[in-house]
């Protein structure tokens, strides 16, 4: 019972910093409608921030809240001003996407050349307190984090429920245009959101620091789980992001301790899938969209591209005897291959899929087992065959 009940605060706890993340991206989703992929980086810059203000400065992480906040707004602003807001005008969602994934890369590559892939971590003087509360014991750095993510929460909710500018705000997410003919500065909102959004993925960062090792590509874990929290919360919501960035944190540590710690993040992801397969039915039943048609097109054109590329595959060897000029016609088809997938996938069924690097993962997988089990040498076009037949029925089963 202990066990379940230390669990438990874990969770809740760990919970708090999702949802943080999860209101920062939400509050971008709801206003601007685009989803900010380089979140998780932010997070990291502001752990980055905090670092360095201890380090060299000798500024408590607690008190360092203020100024990684109005830091990491300013770094917000800057990108929505003079990145976003040019992209905004070409009203594509795929600009907005590789921008912001450009944009977490840029981040996390500047991190590593000025950081270095060393692994930081802060220690203050009370970073091994621990407060006993009956059976469970709680890191004294984690309960003021998680006090100081309730305040910031209820504090934004007020922002965006009783003051002046949180009404243009949500003035501006529910119609733009308008909040524009009414006379708000749609702009100035847009630059405001992305900014706030920012500071508060900074601000959660800056708490992580207490017990979190600081490296570039801390973020991405975090990343993924804010999009988990907007689309479990409700895209918008701010209250919904709370608590289900707590559920996600209490599955994760449930999840740990009944099953398996190493399955923990296995078991997020595929609650995640089921849930967006559940809405998914819904929402074809509810507007009643037929959906056969697009999939079988879409299945049709992909067998025929692949079976073009089997056979060039098989080609080249035939006629090329060079190691080298073998090795670039392997890339360039690698990357027209996953090039034409997405593209079949986005002009098909207009969907953008994050997927298809899973999907090579499973192929290779699939291969390696073939060549494993039979001794077929893997050059052989009967061993794609096999990988790509063995890929079909997960492909067909989700096909964006």
């Amino acid at each position: 019972m202990e066990v379940f009940l230390q669990a438990l605060v874990n969770g809740i706890l760990l919970g708090g910093f999702y949802s943080l993340m999860g209101m920062g991206q939400n509050i971008i989703f709801g206003v601007m409608n685009i989803v900010n992929f380089c979140h998780g980086e932010m997070l990291m810059v502001g752990m980055y921030i905090t670092y360095v203000l201890y380090t060299y400065f000798g500024v408590d992480p607690y008190v360092a809240l203020p100024i990684v906040a109005v830091l990491m707004f300013g770094l917000g602003a800057l990108i929505q001003s003079t990145l976003i807001t040019p992209s905004l005008k070409t009203k594509s969602f795929t600009n907005l996407l590789f921008l912001t994934v450009g944009l977490g890369l840029l981040l996390t590559n500047g991190a590593l050349v000025i950081f270095g892939s060393t692994y930081y971590k802060i220690i203050t003087p009370y970073s091994q307190t621990y407060i006993p509360l009956g059976p469970v014991t709680i890191a004294l750095p984690r309960l003021v984090s998680f006090l100081i993510l309730i305040v910031v929460a209820i504090a934004l909710f007020a922002f965006l429920k009783y003051s002046t500018t949180g009404k243009q705000i949500r003035a501006v997410s529910q119609n733009p245009i308008g909040a524009e003919v009414v006379g708000i500065n749609v702009k100035k909102i847009y630059i405001l959101t992305y900014g706030l959004g920012v500071a508060l993925a900074g601000i959660a960062g800056s708490l992580l620091t207490q017990f979190y090792t600081i490296y570039p590509t801390a973020g991405a874990s975090f990343g993924f789980r804010a999009l988990i929290v907007v689309v479990v919360g409700g895209l918008g919501s701010i209250p919904g992001a709370f608590f289900a960035g707590i559920f996600l944190g209490l599955l994760e540590q449930m999840s740990a301790l009944f099953i398996s710690p190493s399955y923990s993040d296995m078991i997020v992801f595929v609650t995640f899938i089921i849930i967006l397969v559940v809405r998914q039915v819904m929402i074809l039943r509810s507007d009643k969209m037929d959906t056969r048609k697009a999939v079988k097109t879409y299945h049709r054109n992909l067998a025929i591209v692949l079976a073009i590329i089997v056979a060039i595959f098989a080609a080249i060897p035939l006629v090329v005897d060079k190691p080298y000029i073998i090795n670039i016609f392997v890339l360039t088809f690698y990357m027209s291959t996953l090039s034409m997938a997405w593209n079949i996938l986005g002009g098909i069924t207009g969907q953008n899929s994050l997927g298809l690097a899973a999907y090579m993962g499973l192929g290779a997988y699939v291969c390696c087992l073939v060549v494993t089990k039979t001794g077929m040498n893997p050059g052989w076009p009967l061993c794609w065959i096999c990988s790509l037949w063995a890929l079909w029925p997960v492909s067909s089963s989700s096909p964006a």
